[in-house]
């Protein structure tokens, strides 16, 4: 296969220069259509590759916010807590509390 492309990038070298010559131009001019394309090809590679890993990237990063998205509602303070101590988040953190306030309550664990 290695073969098989060299021998095609070799013609149209070969090609090129000798176009570039028909028309009473420099030789190396002819060697240009084919740097340029080498060049671009890579280019192009180089680029597609830095776009399809920041995609990658950028799914992975929102699979992994979905992923530690908090659905109960834990945090959510409403009037309908009844008083008395109660598992709840508070000034400590999330635990078992004396009350339902947090002026006055105190964490028991």
């Amino acid at each position: 296969m290695w073969k098989r492309l060299k021998g095609t990038i070799l013609r149209w070298d070969t090609f090129c220069v000798s176009k570039a010559r028909k028309h009473k131009l420099p030789g190396w001019i002819g060697h240009v259509p084919i740097a340029v394309a080498f060049l671009g090809s890579a280019a192009a590679a180089l680029f597609g590759g830095i776009i399809i890993a920041g995609s990658l990237l950028f799914i992975w990063a929102i699979a992994i916010i979905l992923q530690n998205v908090n659905t109960s509602n834990e945090n959510i303070f409403d009037d309908d807590r009844g008083s008395g101590p109660s598992i709840r988040h508070g000034n400590d953190g999330y635990g078992y509390y004396t009350s339902s306030d947090d002026l006055t309550s105190e964490r028991l664990d």
